[in-house]
Parts: C-alpha cells; structure tokens; sequence
C-alpha cells in the first residue's frame, strides 16, 4: 500500500502542476481492486497564493490510505518592493 501511495503523490503533483486539479483511476491488472483519486484546492489565497492543498488517497480491497501535502503551482508572488520599482 505504501508504494501505491507514493506512486499516486507523484502522479497528482505531476498532473496539478500540468492543471489538473482532480483525478483517478487504477493501477493496472498488477494491483486489480486498487483505486486512486485526488484533488487539490487553494490553501489560503490571501496569504500563501499559489500554494495548493492535495488530498490523494487509494483505495484497496481491504485498505485504504489517505494523504495531503502542499503544492506551490509556480504563481508569480509580486511583492511591495517590485511594485513600487516597477511604476
């Protein structure tokens, strides 16, 4: 279960950062009865903008783990400073 976790963590930040903010599917006929899905939401705009909360979990015949982390998306973070500089 664990190694399918980890495979699911790298599928979802690959597949949030490419703009994608919900997915699932399985793991092929090697792990039949193991499902995945996952979805990310912002996690405070206001003060952390580009920073996203990603649940993912998989789903198992007699188990099933779940688990969040962080991803930033890359949003351009314009601080006081460049916008005084820039006008």
């Amino acid at each position: 279960m664990r190694v399918l976790v980890r495979q699911v963590v790298a599928e979802a930040e690959r597949e949030v950062l490419l703009g994608n903010d919900e997915g699932e599917g399985d793991f092929g006929d090697r792990y039949e009865g193991y499902r995945y899905t996952f979805s990310a939401k912002p996690f405070n705009e206001e003060d952390a903008p580009g920073l996203l909360e990603v649940t993912a979990k998989v789903t198992g015949p007699l188990d099933e783990r779940e688990l969040s982390f962080y991803i930033f998306d890359g949003t351009q973070i314009e601080n006081d400073e460049n916008r005084r500089s820039s006008t």
